[in-house]
């Protein structure tokens, strides 16, 4: 027993001095970026003049990333006054420059602000969310971080932990780089986000297991998240969604933060069904506008004549509407909104309702056309035509 408690103690030594080393290390790598951007710190007036001068004078994307989340660390304190005013209805822009403005904010600001001066750096870089444990808290929160690409390679970065602490209700800053290009192992038992495709492992851990570490985990098939993320990244953003909402079924809702979250991805996705039918409706009342003016043209007994030629190709404007119409109404279907199911069978019925009309004249048109000049217009004159 003495001898396993010696090894377990010369473990958790050698851990720690790795730990030291490895922050010296990351230090003296960074030594000259952080002296940089620390000596104009306050000689910024807005995030894009703060952006524009990190990506002008510092060399690569991993020196640029680490000069913005340096200044953030530095210059913005925890709010713990709002710690629990998160939101889901975020308003990037708004949040990125109160953090700016008002030098404090809550882990949304950082995350948003962090974001937002890597898009101005052209940066690749992720805004997620998720749940976190802490110490002095008893039970896991909503949180705000990013991921970001260097290199072609995925890291996660939390500028808000990387801040400081909270002790007693009270922030005090004290900056932590081991939040800074972390990989997913080192961030995984605190932070699980909403998409497990963000947790940056092999295996990817289901809710269950980040709430209980304690309990053996099951395993789930191994994944190449990195693959996995350029191809979420190139899909639709309702695709995107979706894909999330799939994976966040997979890895448990179990918590008022990730439950109110799917809410929140439904609802996004009414939302956009709903615009996907507006398009509908517009592309809809084109064709019935085309048709009425083929009615009128009709009831003229097709005058001004137009050459054959061109009565062939009549309705081709009205058909390609249809067409994308239906595209539209099959693609929302596929998205299973059920607060949407009335406008599905709506237009549905328009669709066909207007496809049955073009039909029947397509068919006129054509027997017009086989039809002999001198006879075409008796046509007119038949019921039914």
């Amino acid at each position: 027993m003495k001898k396993l408690l010696l090894n377990i103690l010369f473990f958790f030594i050698l851990s720690s001095y790795a730990q030291e080393q490895a922050e010296v290390t990351l230090l003296k790598n960074y030594k000259k970026v952080d002296k940089q951007i620390m000596d104009v710190e306050d000689s910024f007036t807005s995030v894009s003049q703060l952006g524009e001068y990190i990506n002008k004078n510092f060399e690569n994307d991993e020196y640029k990333c680490r000069a913005i989340y340096k200044w953030i660390t530095a210059n913005v304190a925890y709010d713990v006054k709002s710690m629990y005013s998160i939101s889901l209805k975020i308003k990037k822009g708004e949040l990125a420059e109160a953090a700016f403005r008002d030098k404090k904010a809550i882990c949304m600001g950082y995350a948003l602000l962090f974001d937002t001066l890597c898009e101005l750096n052209n940066i690749r870089c992720q805004y997620i969310v998720g749940s976190t444990k802490q110490s002095w808290l008893v039970e896991p929160t909503g949180h705000s971080w990013n991921a970001v690409c260097i290199n072609n390679n995925w890291f996660l970065v939390d500028a808000t932990w990387g801040a400081g602490y909270i002790e007693e209700k009270k922030f005090y800053k004290s900056i932590n780089n081991s939040f800074f290009l972390a990989d997913g192992k080192s961030f995984y038992p605190t932070h699980h986000p909403i998409d497990a495709i963000w947790q940056l492992i092999d295996y990817p851990h289901d809710l269950f297991y980040f709430f209980n570490q304690s309990k053996k985990k099951t395993v789930s098939l191994k994944w190449n998240c990195q693959d996995s993320i350029e191809v979420y990244l190139k899909q639709e953003p309702i695709d995107q969604i979706v894909a999330t909402q799939r994976r966040l079924k997979l890895n448990g809702t179990n918590s008022n933060f990730t439950s109110d979250y799917y809410i929140y991805l439904e609802n996004l996705k009414g939302h956009y069904v709903s615009r996907e039918f507006k398009k509908i409706n517009d592309l809809l009342s084109k064709t019935i506008n085309e048709y009425n003016q083929y009615v009128k043209f009709k009831n003229n007994r097709f005058t001004p004549e137009l050459s054959d030629e061109d009565l062939k190709t009549i309705f081709s404007t009205a058909t390609n509407y249809l067409k994308e119409s239906n595209v539209i109404l099959n693609t929302n279907n596929k998205y299973k909104v059920e607060s949407q199911n009335e406008n599905s069978i709506y237009y549905k019925g328009k669709i066909e309702d207007l496809q049955e009309k073009i039909k029947t004249e397509t068919e006129f048109v054509k027997k017009y056309i086989e039809t002999k000049k001198s006879d075409r217009k008796t046509l007119f004159n038949k019921k039914n035509n």
